[in-house]
């Protein structure tokens, strides 16, 4: 993008510049845990004295060693995550922690754990069995599993305490509170949507020190001119930047990313007021991130692309996309009344197939411009 040097790259890269990093950190005598999607506790992690990095299938294709214990109907970062752990990409984690907020990631939880039964060798699994159906059972529980996971970390550490969690509770507010400004700022200035991306990634994939500046770079860059039709990406959670390349290279603007790993990853602040473990049971059984969210998803898309000013949203799900697809239909009839263009791609390949959605995308942003 004219004027604009960018600050991460693409989610890809930071994923391997986070896998090289992680790896020098055990090396140096430190622990490492990995998290699968962005609705893992980062926060019960680093208070227990270790660093915590969201695991990327990266651009792995063939899966010969998942295929052989995996269903076909996995998504395919999940199917693409197991095949690098099974072939030992992730063997200096201390453990791996796997949320219930999605399908995909609560059943690799059971998959992990029966290979491990078997003699497998693979970084102990852990559970965060968040619950966020409303009602005084559910939270009971939900309270009981953190409560649970929390004394999991400890163990694995040797470390942790109240202490502790508020000051990552207050670490996790700051960069959360970095985050919220930037999905501000690329409303108003053109930031291209592969920094973007990247840089939410790289807040749930880099220490502070590494993520932090570079962020306040991009918080000061002067983009460009917003000119051109106002796009939001919607659907399955996107590890790749490839359809941010091509709404851009036909003119548009992505101005918000309304799935799993773009805004609603980001959250509100924690409520620093309460006790820690109250406080992260509020926040998380009420995140976003994830498929099993209780919100009205139409009315949330809808108030998402008004608030970012969008003139279309482009939805783009994984073929494998069981849960979302749902809410296709009411979101769509959502837009439409309020009179915003949107355009239903087919199957998200992954990594994204620019070549393949080309006319497609070139269609559609001609068709939002064009529009009276």
């Amino acid at each position: 993008m004219p004027g604009h040097a960018q600050t991460f790259g693409d989610p890809l890269s930071i994923a391997r510049e986070a896998e090289a990093w992680g790896r020098a950190h055990v090396a140096g005598g430190g622990k490492l845990v990995g998290v699968v999607t962005a609705s893992a506790p980062f926060e019960l992690i680093e208070a227990a004295g270790m660093a915590a990095m969201e695991l990327s299938a990266g651009d792995i294709r063939k899966t010969p060693r998942a295929d052989e214990v995996m269903e076909d109907l996995f998504h395919p970062p999940i199917r693409g995550l197991l095949e690098r752990i099974l072939r030992g990409d992730f063997a200096h984690l201390s453990a791996i922690v796997l949320p219930r907020t999605g399908d995909a990631p609560h059943r690799l939880y059971y998959y992990l754990c029966e290979l491990q039964r078997t003699g497998v060798t693979v970084p102990r699994p852990l559970l965060f069995d968040i619950t966020q159906t409303p009602g005084a059972a559910s939270e009971a529980y939900a309270a009981q599993a953190l409560a649970s996971l929390w004394d999991q970390l400890r163990a694995v550490s040797g470390r942790g305490d109240e202490a502790a969690l508020r000051a990552a509770i207050a670490a996790s507010n700051q960069r959360r509170g970095l985050l919220r400004q930037l999905a501000g700022r690329r409303r108003e200035v053109a930031l291209p949507g592969a920094d973007v991306l990247a840089a939410y990634a790289a807040s749930r994939m880099l220490p502070p020190d590494r993520f932090e500046p570079r962020l306040s770079a991009l918080l000061a860059s002067p983009g460009r001119a917003a000119s051109g039709p106002r796009i939001v990406i919607a659907g399955s959670a996107h590890d790749d930047a490839g359809l941010h390349a091509l709404l851009e290279a036909n003119g548009a603007i992505v101005v918000g990313d309304h799935h799993g790993a773009g805004e609603p990853a980001i959250g509100d602040a924690i409520d620093t007021g309460a006790p820690p473990l109250q406080a992260l049971l509020t926040y998380y059984r009420a995140t976003r991130a994830g498929a099993r969210a209780f919100t009205d998803m139409a009315a949330d898309l809808l108030a998402f692309a008004k608030a970012a000013r969008a003139d279309g949203v482009v939805f783009s799900y994984l073929p494998e996309e069981e849960a979302l697809t749902w809410d296709y239909p009411e979101q769509a009839r959502a837009l439409a009344k309020a009179g915003i263009a949107f355009t239903r791609l087919g199957d998200q390949a992954r990594p994204y197939d620019v070549a393949a959605r080309g006319p497609e995308i070139a269609a559609f942003v001609r068709s939002v411009r064009d529009a009276p």
